[in-house]
């Protein structure tokens, strides 16, 4: 039994296509949740006009955000594994199908989450999928690319483990939903499956992404609060190597691509505002190249150190996928 949760605020142009896509799975067995955030549009009605199932479930709130939205569906469920799904995202009649298959073999772990499709604006498409792990259900180490793993609305959650956290924090207009999955990942064991059966829509009215929050400081004090806190986090947890390894190459590679930008105030508030536990990563003088900005100099040892990094052979965003691998039912849909 699964519960869905999707957090509604102002999506009435796409919740019906949304809710469509999980009354027409193939897995019956769940229950829905829809928390309207103080929505100001018709969303609600739209659902009680369009649809008359009883495991669809209203909660009506304050516009509190969509952190608190999501948790509140969380703590509401009537099950422990908890599908999130995004009022705008779609899923492949057979999502809830596989994703109940990878918890009958892995009931006990903390987190779930599948391959998917990004359909971008123009309605190309592209793969979020690990190469290494296509077809494979399988436990695999979070953090050898969290953020190529999962994507909101292709993950499912083990409640039992959500207790053992500090949810999604409140106040975070981005990035919310890997606080939450980064600590999920270190309190259980994170399971992989390499099917795109989820998929992204890009390009909608109102999303996060493609609003004035993304502007650029505004997203970096979500990324350098996201590092922060996930350090505080991991504190007295037995974590793998990878998570060390992840973080100091995420940091790099953000660090890179502001001395190519030649965006120096960006770099400063990124050092700056980093936590002494994210800058101990790094030896002293690797910090002095990057504070003093010898540029040239600091390129050259990122390049070497990703050199490093892809030793490791960990999946890589946007590295080519052999779709041939992927059963035809699965590929374009």
């Amino acid at each position: 039994m699964i519960t869905v949760v999707i957090p509604l605020y102002n999506k009435a142009h796409t919740i019906k296509n949304t809710l469509n896509t999980v009354l027409n799975q193939t897995f019956s067995e769940y229950e829905i949740i829809i928390v309207n955030d103080g929505s100001t549009d018709d969303g609600v009605k739209i659902i009680k006009d369009n649809f008359n199932d009883q495991r669809i479930r209203i909660i009506n709130q304050n516009n509190y955000g969509v952190s608190v939205a999501r948790d509140r569906g969380i703590k509401e469920a009537k099950y422990n594994y908890i599908a999130l799904l995004d009022a705008d995202d779609n899923w492949h009649p057979d999502y809830l199908s596989i994703m109940q298959e990878a918890i009958n073999k892995y009931p006990n772990a903390s987190l779930y989450a599948s391959g998917g499709l990004i359909q971008n604006a123009n309605g190309s498409i592209v793969y979020r999928l690990a190469n290494k792990y296509i077809n494979q259900i399988l436990p695999v180490r979070f953090f050898e690319n969290p953020f190529l793993f999962c994507h909101t609305s292709g993950t499912i959650i083990n409640r039992r483990y959500f207790n053992k956290t500090d949810g999604s924090p409140q106040g975070m207009l981005c990035l919310q939903d890997f606080a939450l999955f980064m600590q999920l990942a270190l309190v259980g064991k994170f399971i992989y499956i390499g099917i795109p059966i989820s998929k992204y829509i890009g390009g909608v009215k109102g999303q996060t992404t493609s609003v004035s929050v993304a502007k650029k400081f505004n997203l970096l004090k979500y990324v350098c609060f996201l590092y922060n806190f996930i350090q505080t986090k991991r504190n007295n947890i037995n974590v793998d190597n990878t998570f060390n390894i992840y973080f100091k190459y995420d940091i790099r590679n953000r660090i890179k691509n502001f001395m190519k930008e030649q965006d120096l105030r960006g770099l400063d508030y990124f050092i700056n505002n980093l936590s002494l536990e994210n800058l101990s990563l790094f030896s002293r003088l690797e910090i002095i190249l990057y504070k003093k900005k010898y540029i040239t100099l600091s390129i050259l040892w990122i390049n070497f150190t990703k050199c490093i990094w892809r030793m490791h052979r960990f999946p890589v965003i946007g590295e080519k996928i052999n779709s041939k691998k992927i059963n035809p039912k699965y590929r374009i849909w």
